[in-house]
């Protein structure tokens, strides 16, 4: 799992001659667990109690306990969930993860390290010609997962930063940590600090340079421990 940590300027104090910052911080969860696997953490690990939740490698966006509904809509472009598990059936290699991780924009598999990339690179190719906009992305050297072209964490997380700034409460400073395949598109975005843990998944070399990630129009991340994603 993957935390970010959003630190937000509530407003200025005058103190005697000097201004003051009344700084607020906020969490948001980011993982690629679904909400039923998710869940169950609370029961092994103290966690924080996040103000957002991003679940299922970005396709999904909790606020409190409220889904946030206009992003589904938004993984709705260019996205047939039936053509992709059509499609993913011709590939014998790929095992279908637990149906708890299967999603209505998520379609997730395991496949061994040695075959990801070149089925990453035909599945994208034949979902392209269905006329799918998608994003196939392998991580933690096992875990496949078949996404809407405009999910992941890192699209989640820059759809909240514009909500945030529309409001008039864009962040002063964005702090993201992350240690797998899917999280590499995080790295990416110009207004966050990334702190990287290069043990698991995908080596640094490869997270900088997105090779675990693919898209067509396709991408590509894999069976991640809890303590990994």
């Amino acid at each position: 799992m993957m935390i970010l940590e959003i630190l937000l300027f509530s407003g200025l104090m005058l103190y005697g001659k000097h201004f003051i910052a009344t700084i607020l911080c906020s969490y948001v969860y980011s993982t690629g667990r679904s909400p039923v696997s998710y869940k169950p953490l609370w029961n092994v690990k103290p966690l924080l109690t996040p103000d957002i939740t991003i679940m299922s490698v970005g396709t999904e966006i909790v606020c409190g306990e409220l889904p946030d509904d206009a992003w589904q809509l938004h993984l709705n472009h260019n996205w047939d969930r039936n053509i992709v598990v059509e499609e993913t059936l011709k590939f014998p290699q790929l095992t279908p993860q637990p149906e708890a991780e299967q999603r209505p924009h998520k379609v997730s598999f395991y496949v061994d390290k040695v075959e990801a990339t070149e089925k990453m690179n035909v599945l994208s190719q034949r979902l392209a010609k269905r006329g799918l906009d998608v994003k196939v992305i392998y991580s933690s050297g096992i875990a496949l997962d078949v996404l809407p072209k405009g999910a992941g964490k890192g699209q989640a997380l820059a759809y909240l930063l514009n909500k945030f700034k529309i409001n008039g409460k864009l962040p002063c400073n964005t702090l993201v940590c992350g240690d797998s395949g899917n999280d590499v598109e995080l790295f990416s975005l110009p207004e966050v600090n990334g702190v990287m843990d290069s043990h698991y998944g995908c080596p640094r070399g490869q997270l900088i340079g997105d090779s675990c990630n693919q898209s067509s129009s396709g991408g590509a991340h894999g069976k991640p421990s809890p303590d990994q994603i």
